[in-house]
């Protein structure tokens, strides 16, 4: 059964020539290397990035720059040549027709997944829903085509073959490939060969003429499609051949040698034509002017095809050329097709104010002007008056056609005044029950004129206001939907609600963000009161009074982000139609989102006025500092991109990483080491549609935002130890996209060396130290006191057994000399047993077994005891007990005892009392030694004799003790000494 897909009278159906949609622009690609020559394969991902297949490796297009993704796979001295470049999901699919390799790289995980071994591939291959690809070869040395499937591991499944005579090898392999409803489509030689998925020959159709056109495939309504001669053809599979239902117009196809299906269109080019065909509309558009332009400028040297590949993404088109990327993007239509040129010596003045009679025609006023459009004509004229007169024109109302111009009416040809004020001044207008409101700018007055009765009063604002704000420079006055009274707007002191009695003030409105802002334009919508400043878009709800503010960004010719200036509003049927100093904005209620042009329309140059507006329909009239323009809002094409893409990081290198990539980064968290220095962060947030400029902070340095900036990457020589917080946000070139901020954390690991554990090695190390000093020290006291121990004993043993000895010979001697023999004998022995006595002293010194407070006082009370035994004096000696489990210093030890001796030994020899007193205790941490007799001194005698007084003087210094003499009652001595 046959079933025939289109009705027969669309085979005779002719192509109507349109005019052109786009224009053809170039996308900068910035290639950060050599591209190579050809662009075989390009596709955006979920992300926004282009992903491009060159004859110098794969690239990645962030918007930004494209950057070789695998260069660190490639021989720059012998570059790879990519033959195709197909996807499938994340993974990009490349064939090196040098070593007939496909490299697979995944381009969510940026990384080059393999590189396979393949035979030499003639056609280019179509990638199948299970992720193989159909391709053919062919096998000279057989001499068969091979219709082959390949696999992710690269095991190849032969499908079917054909076998060639030598000289017919080119024409009868298998050309281009596609994959359609479990189908395999290719073409051999003249005819169309139809497999199933296994390689089973379904069907074959032989074509008129297979020379003409270069035959490869796309799907059109759900069916297979190529083109043939003149005829495009649809393949059906139930059909016994294929049926030619759409005749193309020869004049298209003469000479075309290629053809691409962006997915609504036909786009057929060859070296000097290019035609976009819709096979729904039978419309065809002729770009080959605009396609010789753009190889003039942008590829002169190259005689190339315009396109090897079409596709469209969210309602933008891209045409793959050989040396780059053309973006086809709606016509602007130029200003002076929006411009009405004015009569008189200045046709583009800056308008203030437009309004119409009851007939039709218009009234413009400008600076020193009026100018009037008759209904039914086209053209302006001057309006009859004294131009001279005409100063500040801001306000405009037409009663009755009768021209009511700021604070005056036009009588004939001259003005007749509605205030006491003789001087014709910017005031604002509005109208109510046949009275005009107006007041005037700088003036704290509100102004009424009845236009019945041509009565007028006047009341002075801050009247009203009780010093809470004042009435100057008014800009606007509208009035209240509930009628309340008038809402008056003053360039410094916001909005205020004024009753109609104007002797009250219901509500005064300072909103935030707009106070001081130069508030231009009001405008009420439903119960809400639109609000047109210097910074931006306020609202006040005037039932609840609740207010609102909205402010829209760009980026001015210095990369700084300014506020929109909001000068004019008008209410459309859709949105509001706002005139700011950088164009029109649309500004949707119900969203609240702000829609601009695209950013190279014309129209965002223009700076408009505020309040110089007039609808009639969908036809506006703006005026601009530069003339008035009209637009019909119907053709007006918004921009709704919101720029919600996120920023993504794309890489990062330190001094010891080349470029590492993340994306998309599992937690936005890096690690690096702490001799990791120069880190470089690249990231992106993907625009083909308009420039992207970024702004950063390092919140744990300085909580600052950094001045916008197109470049997409930071380096920092050395961030600090530590965590650190970076923050990146992005606007385009219209202030869209702020919202969006990317954060990353990047920790830089201390130095080994500053570490805690580190830092514990230290200390241990240090306490090991110290305590080998410690042990040191230890042993070398341990061996100095067993030295004195041994010298005390040495000294005792053997010195004072000698002296001992001497002292004995001497007394026997003695007794059996004469006289005078035996005086000398006695002097020996006496000599003799005191060195043995000092000799005792210096052995007690020296013995470290009486390094304690207990030897001490027991060698004092000896000492007391031998002085005093049989003595006429007594003594007394007062210590503490606790001092005997404390050891003392062995030189401290030894001068006490010095000095206790020396002072012991004057009150024996020089002291005429009868009682010596010493007293030993521990006051905090010093020793006191309090020494005294009872006698009667006489201080010059003790000055003149000395008594051993510098000798202890001396001693008490050696042990940085204080000794205090003191002759008040009896002879004193007092040291002090630390413990």
């Amino acid at each position: 059964m046959v079933i025939l897909l289109v009705v027969v009278q669309d085979c005779q159906a002719q192509y109507q020539l349109q005019d052109n949609e786009y224009d053809l622009n170039h996308l900068d690609l910035n290639y950060t290397s050599s591209p190579g020559q050809y662009l075989d394969g390009s596709k955006f991902d979920d992300k926004g990035n282009l992903w491009l297949v060159q004859s110098h490796g794969i690239f990645c297009y962030d918007g930004y720059n494209a950057k070789n993704v695998i260069r660190h796979h490639i021989d720059p001295k012998d570059p790879v040549f990519l033959k195709f470049g197909t996807f499938n999901d994340s993974l990009v699919y490349a064939y090196d027709t040098k070593k007939y390799e496909v490299w697979i790289y995944n381009y969510v995980k940026r990384d080059l997944v393999d590189i396979l071994a393949m035979p030499s591939i003639h056609s280019n291959p179509t990638l199948t829903p299970s992720g193989t690809y159909i391709a053919g070869y062919t096998d000279f040395d057989s001499s068969y085509h091979h219709l082959i499937e390949v696999d992710l591991t690269g095991e190849i499944t032969y499908l079917a073959k054909t076998q060639f005579q030598k000289e017919r090898r080119r024409y009868e392999q298998y050309g281009a490939i596609t994959f359609h409803n479990n189908n395999i489509y290719t073409r051999s030689g003249d005819s169309i060969l139809i497999y199933n998925q296994f390689g089973k020959k379904l069907k074959s159709f032989r074509f008129a003429n297979p020379h003409s056109v270069e035959i490869s495939f796309f799907h059109f309504q759900d069916k297979i499609a190529y083109i043939d001669d003149f005829r495009l053809y649809l393949i059906d599979k139930n059909l016994e051949r294929s049926i030619s239902p759409l005749i193309i117009p020869q004049n298209i196809l003469q000479d075309i040698e290629k053809y691409v299906w962006d997915g609504s269109y036909l786009w057929l080019v060859d070296y000097a034509h290019a035609y976009r065909v819709s096979l729904e509309s039978m419309n065809y558009q002729d770009y080959s002017d605009a396609y010789l332009n753009y190889k003039h400028l942008h590829c002169p040297e190259h005689t190339d095809r315009l396109i090897n590949d079409a596709y469209s993404r969210n309602g933008k088109h891209y045409l793959i050329q050989d040396h780059g990327i053309v973006t086809l993007t709606p016509k602007n239509q130029p200003l002076d097709h929006y411009l009405l040129p004015l009569a008189g010596d200045y046709p583009n003045p800056s308008i203030r104010a437009i309004d119409t009679f009851s007939n039709g025609d218009m009234l413009v006023a400008y600076y020193n002007g009026l100018n009037i459009k008759r209904s039914g004509s086209k053209d302006f004229e001057l309006y009859d008056f004294p131009h001279r007169e005409i100063d500040q024109p801001y306000g405009l109302s037409i009663i009755d056609d009768e021209i009511y111009i700021s604070n005056a009416k036009i009588e004939g040809k001259e003005f007749q005044f509605l205030d006491n004020h003789r001087n014709f001044i910017h005031a604002p207008h509005t109208v109510y029950n046949d009275t005009l409101y107006f007041t005037r700018f700088g003036e704290p007055y509100l102004s009424k004129y009845n236009v019945k009765t041509k009565e007028k009063w006047e009341v002075t604002l801050d009247s009203l206001c009780q010093s809470k704000t004042q009435f100057i420079n008014q800009n606007d006055l509208v009035l209240d939907p509930l009628g309340r009274g008038i809402w008056i707007a003053s360039s410094y002191n916001g909005i205020s609600l004024v009753g109609f009695d104007s002797k009250t003030i219901i509500n005064m409105f300072d909103l935030k963000g707009i106070q001081n802002g130069y508030i231009h334009d009001l405008e009420i919508v439903g119960d809400t009161i639109y609000i047109a400043s210097n910074f931006g878009l306020g609202t006040i709800d005037i039932r609840s009074f609740e207010t609102d503010f909205h402010q829209l960004h760009y980026i001015d010719q210095y990369n700084q982000k300014k506020a929109k200036h909001f000068y004019s509003i008008i209410s459309t049927e859709d949105a509001l139609l706002i005139g700011t100093d950088k164009g029109l904005v649309s500004y949707d209620t119900d969203s609240q989102l702000f829609s601009q042009l695209n950013h190279d329309d014309p129209i965002n140059d223009l700076e408009f006025n505020r309040q110089a507006t007039f609808k009639q329909g969908n036809q506006v009239y703006m005026g601009t500092t530069n003339g008035l323009y009209t637009f019909d809002i119907t053709d007006l094409v918004w921009n709704t991109e919101q720029c919600n893409q996120g920023i993504y990081l794309t890489s990062f290198s330190t001094s010891k990483r080349g470029d590492r990539l993340h994306y998309p980064l599992d937690n936005n968290n890096i690690s690096i080491s702490a001799n990791e220095t120069n880190l470089t962060v690249e990231f992106s947030r993907p625009s083909q549609s308009d420039a992207i400029y970024y702004a950063h902070r390092i919140t744990n340095i300085d909580s600052t935002w950094s001045e916008y900036d197109q470049a997409n990457s930071l380096s920092f020589f050395q961030l600090p130890i530590g965590h650190n917080h970076i923050e990146v946000k992005a606007i385009d070139s219209q202030g869209r996209g702020e919202y969006e901020i990317f954060q990353l954390d990047i920790h830089q690991e201390q130095f080994w060396y500053k570490r805690w554990w580190a830092f514990l090695l230290y200390a241990l190390g240090f306490m090991g130290v110290v305590y080998m000093i410690y042990k040191y020290r230890i042993n070398q006291f341990l061996k100095y006191q067993q030295l004195r121990t041994q010298i005390s004993s040495d000294l005792h043993d053997d010195v004072g057994s000698i002296l001992a000895s001497v002292a004995m010979q001497s007394e026997m001697m003695g007794y059996q000399s004469d006289k005078v023999d035996k005086e000398k004998f006695q002097i020996i022995s006496n000599l003799s047993r005191e060195a043995m006595a000092n000799m005792r002293d210096t052995v007690w010194a020296i013995d470290s077994r009486k390094d304690d407070y207990k030897s001490l006082i027991f060698r004092i009370l000896d000492h007391l005891a031998n002085t005093f035994e049989g003595h006429r004096m007594s003594f007394d000696f007062n210590y503490e007990e606790d001092l005997f489990n404390h050891r003392i210093d062995q030189v401290i030890r030894q001068n006490l005892y010095l000095i206790v001796k020396e002072a012991i030994t004057n009150a024996a020899k020089h002291s005429n009392g009868d009682n010596l007193s010493l007293e030993l205790k521990r006051e905090k941490s010093q020793i006191s030694l309090l020494i005294c007799d009872n006698g009667n001194v006489n201080p010059e005698a003790i000055k003149q004799s000395g008594l051993g007084l510098e000798n202890m003087q001396m001693r008490a210094n050696k042990i940085d003790g204080q000794l205090v003499f003191n002759y008040t009652k009896g002879f004193c001595i007092h040291l002090t000494v630390a413990m």
